[in-house]
């Protein structure tokens, strides 16, 4: 699954304090991001300070290079402090209101995502791992509307229907929708475990059923 969606004109941060110039090139600020998400073990990190010292020393390098121009170093920093990068179980979770606006921040588990959704919206969490690809500038829109506008793919957790059910056990998260199709999440690992259309008897605790200590 690819979690690092491209950037666009609106992620490009600037690279200093406000008379800096700021930084141009979103394919070079890309490139370093993924490399840094490779190297670091974004998804294995357990100490999301230890994984931005890694960031640090990647951008460094990109930077000395060629690969990444000075100013745009900061960007790439940016991006990798808001994200779940070294924070096991924690998701991206965005909340649409019933007018449509969009917001993301960074929880700490899919359940505290889903627990209290906007009056007459929603909430989800996304495959994404930085809020810099969740959403831009902190806002961002499910649809596209123009050529500068990013539209976001967004899950809950693998299901199609609303969520009518959640059970969390350590890094394991069970969930189930309104058509009974239910999915075993390993949150560490953000990967489906296993899933089914049993929902009803799985969550009721009939015969074979998933478990969570699976």
């Amino acid at each position: 699954m690819r979690l690092l969606a491209p950037l666009v004109a609106s992620l490009l941060l600037s690279g200093g304090p406000a008379q800096a110039k700021p930084c141009h090139n979103a394919a070079a600020v890309t490139e370093t991001r993924r490399a840094a998400e490779a190297q670091c073990g974004c998804v294995a990190a357990t100490l999301h300070g230890s994984y931005m010292s890694c960031v640090s020393h990647v951008a460094h390098d990109a930077v000395v290079s060629g690969a990444l121009r000075r100013r745009c170093k900061a960007a790439v920093r940016s991006c990798e402090q808001r994200s779940i990068c070294g924070r096991p179980g924690y998701v991206t979770c965005c909340r649409t209101t019933a007018k449509g606006m969009t917001r993301c921040a960074i929880k700490r588990s899919a359940r505290a995502c889903l627990a209290d959704p906007p009056k007459g919206g929603q909430a989800y969490a996304t495959t994404f791992l930085s809020l810099c690809d969740a959403c831009p500038g902190g806002r961002c829109t499910n649809t596209t509307t123009s050529s500068t506008t990013t539209t976001i793919t967004l899950f809950d957790l693998g299901h199609t229907a609303d969520i009518t059910s959640l059970q969390e056990s350590d890094a394991r998260l069970l969930s189930q929708d309104r058509t009974a199709h239910w999915v075993l999440w390993d949150l560490t690992a953000r990967r489906a475990v296993l899933e089914g259309d049993n929902g009803q008897g799985a969550l009721a605790g009939a015969s074979g059923r998933p478990s969570l200590a699976t």
